[in-house]
């Protein structure tokens, strides 16, 4: 007899293909591999919802939604029709962003390799000016189709906010990947059904 495996655990293969929809949950969201050195590597595509999950001391893939009851519980809640349309926006925005957003991976792995040398301030420069370029493409993004991203329950003006608050927070802290959990003042425009999507596709992008 074997044990049960855990509820949350994801069954599907990964990466998930570009047309994926298997699971009425899924969001998708770009991750960026990096090598041993830190430079980024062929983009591919992961969920909002994904962690790390332990079953002892053995890591799994598993959902933060939980059981496959659980999901389905929560697109009841988000409403299936508004998911597939933010999964439209999504694969759009990740497509347009995979290299400004592996530029600022890879200015970020210089920024931490020159850290305490003379080469420091120049590679703190490149850091922030890739940044910049990120946010000013996701916000170009965001006006041009800030009537769709509205109506799906993302108010833009707060999207921009919560996003340049993450790339903040990803030149200071001391890895290249990390975790980003957005503070709840900046949640507060948000509507209750939304808030926590918003928080998990915030906190999965900051991963990688």
């Amino acid at each position: 007899m074997t044990d049960a495996e855990p509820a949350n655990r994801c069954p599907y293969p990964k990466p998930f293909p570009d047309d994926f929809g298997d699971c009425p949950a899924y969001q998708p969201v770009r991750f960026i591999p990096l090598d041993t050195r830190y430079r980024p590597l062929r983009p591919v595509w992961s969920c909002a919802h994904l962690e790390i999950g332990y079953e002892g001391e053995l890591p799994y893939t598993a959902c933060r939604l939980g059981s496959e009851t659980e999901r389905a519980d929560w697109v009841a809640r988000i409403r299936a029709d508004r998911l597939e349309r933010w999964r439209v926006v999504a694969r759009d925005f990740g497509e347009a962003l995979k290299e400004p957003i592996a530029a600022v991976y890879a200015a970020k792995a210089e920024q931490l390799e020159a850290l305490g040398t003379a080469g420091s301030a120049d590679a703190e420069r490149r850091l922030r000016e890739r940044v910049d370029e990120f946010l000013a493409l996701d916000f170009q993004l965001m006006d041009e189709r800030a009537a769709e991203v509205e109506s799906i329950g993302f108010p833009v003006d707060a999207m921009k906010v919560v996003t340049q608050d993450a790339m903040q927070a990803l030149t200071q802290r001391p890895t290249v990947y990390g975790t980003y959990a957005p503070p709840a003042e900046l949640l507060a425009p948000f509507s209750d059904d939304i808030r926590e999507f918003v928080r998990a596709l915030f906190e999965s992008a900051a991963t990688g």
